[in-house]
């Protein structure tokens, strides 16, 4: 997820706390630091979902999140 560390960009964090997510993994970064090169979606938080090997669209957004996190874990 790509903000400043210990913040809450937008509810992101909150929408993930509000579902049981076995192993998750949070990483947060600052935007021009991610290592792999990803980039926000329209300067908003985003976030970047994978499980079982598959790696969703990124979600910008709580909302977005919701509905990556109901695809990734059904």
């Amino acid at each position: 997820m790509q903000s400043e560390p210990g913040d809450d960009p937008g509810g992101m964090v909150q929408t993930l706390y509000r579902r049981y997510v076995p192993n998750l993994v949070l990483r947060h970064v600052r935007e021009g630091e991610d290592p792999e090169g990803r980039k926000p979606v329209n300067g908003m938080p985003t976030a970047w979902i994978c499980a079982k090997g598959t790696c969703l669209p990124p979600a910008a957004g709580p909302e977005e999140l919701e509905e990556r996190l109901g695809e990734a874990l059904g």
